[in-house]
């Protein structure tokens, strides 16, 4: 079913915001904090791994995703890329929002 995907689900209203719960941590959800931190800690990987293998890894790519990761990982525009954490958070939070209105609110 082309043009069906879950890239373009809308933020869930706030009461199915799962990543908001008190104890959204303590079930394995991830902090706003902690995605930033990881993708601050992939995009100097991701560098150093370009400047160690400049023959094995296109540089100048590695280098433009890296500075799209630092910007999600302070705060910045975050990339639609499966590299970034903060997107990930965000994708995770729309699907788990959309399943349990559905279960819920039958959809509506």
């Amino acid at each position: 079913m082309a043009g069906l995907g879950s890239s373009g689900l809308a933020p869930p209203k706030r009461q199915y915001r799962v990543d908001l719960w008190p104890a959204a941590r303590r079930c394995g959800f991830e902090t706003l904090t902690d995605s930033q931190k990881e993708d601050r800690l992939r995009a100097r990987r991701l560098r150093a791994a370009a400047n160690k293998y400049p023959d094995m890894i296109d540089a100048d790519a590695a280098q433009a995703l890296a500075a799209k990761l630092e910007a999600a990982g302070t705060g910045g525009d975050v990339p639609d890329s499966l590299a970034s954490s903060v997107f990930m958070r965000e994708q995770r939070a729309k699907i788990a929002g959309a399943l349990w209105c559905l279960l819920r609110e039958g959809g509506a």
